[in-house]
C-alpha cells in the first residue's frame, strides 16, 4: 500500500499543499480578471499605483499569480513556484499593513513594531 515512512507522508502533504496554493492563486487571478475595473481601482486606491499604471500592474499581478500557480503544480518547478507565491503573499501582507497605520504599534511602547512607510 505504499511506503509508510515519514518522508513519503511529508512529500504527499507538500504536494497537496502546493495544489491548494495553486488553486488559491488561480482563483485570485480569475477574480482579478473577472472584476477588472474594480480591481484596477483597488490598485490605485489601496496599493497606491498611479492611474496610468494600474491596468499594467494589475495585468502583471494576474500573470504572476497564474505563473506561480502553474509552477506549483509541476514537481520540477515547485520550489520556484513556492518562492514566487511567498513573495506574492508577502507583498499582499505588506500592502495590508501599510493600509492600516494603526497596526504599526503604540507610540512610546518598547515593543518592536512593523511599519511600512507610505
Amino acid at each position: 500500500m505504499g511506503d509508510p515512512s515519514l518522508g513519503s507522508a511529508v512529500q504527499s502533504f507538500a504536494a497537496q499543499m502546493a495544489t491548494f496554493q495553486a488553486m488559491l492563486l488561480a482563483a485570485s487571478a480569475v477574480h482579478k480578471a473577472a472584476r477588472w475595473t474594480h480591481s484596477r481601482n483597488l490598485m490605485r486606491q489601496f496599493a497606491g499605483v498611479p492611474g496610468v499604471l494600474a491596468g499594467t500592474s494589475l495585468g502583471v499581478a494576474t500573470a504572476v499569480e497564474l505563473a506561480a500557480g502553474a509552477q506549483l503544480l509541476v514537481p520540477a518547478f515547485r520550489t520556484t513556484g513556492a518562492v514566487l507565491a511567498a513573495l506574492i503573499w508577502t507583498l499582499y501582507v505588506a500592502l495590508i499593513v501599510r493600509a492600516f497605520p494603526g497596526w504599526c504599534g503604540v507610540r512610546g511602547s518598547s515593543q518592536v513594531t512593523l511599519c511600512i512607510a507610505r
